[in-house]
């Protein structure tokens, strides 16, 4: 999910539609490519890898390993696009509330994921700035984004802030309204 989505998500949460007949049963998620994908900031991801795109490829030299090269550009590139990550979610989601003509709040929640996704999904690259540590293995980059998706997909629906949740055990929709 980009940022925008996320905004769209709150705007939607903030106000509600009546549920469609088709309603999916509660408690059933609508795919596990959906559960993976939901949090990711697309915007910032997409610019981070093309920023990243001009540094050169991480070669050391003979007798050396890729850990004893410099990253502190990949460090501070990669601390910009967390602090851009920050201030992209409370502007894209004013405009959404604005559109829907809302008064605006603070998307907290949405501040809080936007840069843990984009931790995760950044440092999981293969140029990560984590190389600096010796021995460090791409599987580690994959075991972050895993943890970090199913702590943001368990948070997002035990706070009530995933887009469609509904409660497992009423089958009602978190406002209180029964689903078809």
């Amino acid at each position: 999910m980009s940022i925008v989505s996320m905004a769209d998500a709150k705007v939607q949460r903030e106000n509600p539609k009546p549920p469609a007949k088709d309603v999916q049963p509660a408690g059933v998620p609508q795919t596990i490519l959906n559960q993976l994908m939901r949090y990711i900031p697309t915007e910032s991801i997409v610019l981070y890898v093309a920023v990243l795109a001009l540094f050169s490829p991480l070669k050391a030299p003979e007798g050396k390993t890729v850990a004893d090269l410099s990253f502190q550009g990949r460090w501070i590139t990669f601390i910009a696009f967390i602090s851009l990550t920050l201030i992209l979610v409370p502007l894209l989601y004013l405009g959404k509330a604005r559109a829907a003509g809302k008064t605006f709040t603070t998307p907290i929640f949405e501040m809080a994921v936007a840069p843990l996704a984009f931790s995760a999904w950044a440092l999981a690259l293969p140029d990560t700035p984590l190389r600096t540590i010796s021995g460090y293995k791409e599987a580690i980059g994959a075991a972050l984004v895993l943890g970090a998706t199913l702590l943001i997909g368990v948070a997002a629906d035990a706070l009530g802030k995933a887009p469609g949740a509904e409660t497992v055990a009423t089958g009602e929709r978190r406002l209180g309204r029964k689903t078809q």
